[in-house]
């Protein structure tokens, strides 16, 4: 690959656009199951997935419904490490 190959490749639009349709994230509603005693710990859960559309807690029934473009994965790792509940 010649050097003029290499900066046409990095003005080429089309090839840039197809990167970022790749990495975005779906809309969805992920639910984890989280065990939750008192109001210390629901504000904790919440504050620990700022940023997303929606975010519901039934302490209950130990469950939180987290609503937005959000990978699963990275929901349940994070309130698992922001709050140490599991």
């Amino acid at each position: 690959m010649g050097a003029l190959d290499h900066i046409s490749e990095l003005f080429d639009c089309s090839h840039a656009s197809s990167k970022l349709k790749k990495k975005r994230k779906q809309f969805q509603t992920v639910e984890v199951e989280v065990k939750m005693d008192c109001e210390g710990c629901e504000r904790k859960v919440k504050k620990s997935v700022e940023g997303v559309t929606e975010v519901e807690v039934d302490r209950q029934g130990s469950k939180v419904s987290v609503s937005g473009y959000v990978e699963p994965s990275k929901v349940v790792s994070r309130i698992a490490h922001r709050t140490g509940l599991t």
